[in-house]
């Protein structure tokens, strides 16, 4: 055999490699939990928005979802309006200013945590559990219920990426570790 035919490797036999277990199919399983668990930040900026709506069209109620905080912000530039005309316009202005910056962070919440920002999306959950506690200090059970529905549809995404990060991170050193095939 001369150098030169020694220096290229043999094909590998397809029965030589290694089985690979359903990497795909667990990624998407996890990667489609993830989703669903960071798409609620959409959820809660969506109906935060309703709420928001309604508390300055007048309607004097709101749902059991959204923000409790933009509610308690909302409620305050709505008594001004009763208790101070010649302000009113000024207080709406303000409190629907809060509203639009908390909603766009709320949504930017949800496009990170899609992005797997795993930080991101662990201080999502952490300002939503703050939220929920004004409603439980209001003694609004409903709407801690629904706090603690979607704080545990959010932590279920937030595990599924999690895994999923680590779970590509071990395929990729796994895969850095195999020694490299020629083609054929």
């Amino acid at each position: 055999m001369s150098p030169a035919e020694a220096a290229v490797p043999a094909p590998v036999e397809e029965a030589q490699l290694p089985a690979m277990p359903d990497y795909m199919g667990a990624a998407a399983v996890l990667w489609q939990q993830g989703r669903s668990g960071a798409n609620w930040f959409y959820w809660v900026a969506a109906l935060t928005v309703v709420n928001c709506l309604l508390i300055h069209g007048g309607a004097g109620r709101h749902f059991v979802v959204g923000l409790g905080s933009l509610l308690i912000v909302d409620s305050i530039a709505a008594e001004v309006a009763v208790q101070e005309p010649n302000a009113a316009g000024v207080a709406r202005a303000v409190a629907i200013a809060i509203d639009v910056v908390v909603v766009l962070m709320v949504a930017a919440c949800g496009w990170l945590s899609n992005k797997r920002w795993t930080i991101v999306f662990a201080i999502g959950m952490v300002l939503y559990l703050l939220d929920g506690l004004l409603f439980l200090m209001m003694g609004d059970i409903m709407s801690v219920g629904f706090h603690a529905f979607a704080l545990w549809g959010m932590w279920g995404g937030w595990q599924a990426y999690r895994k999923l990060n680590k779970f590509e991170a071990a395929l990729a050193e796994e895969l850095a570790a195999q020694p490299a095939v020629a083609a054929t």
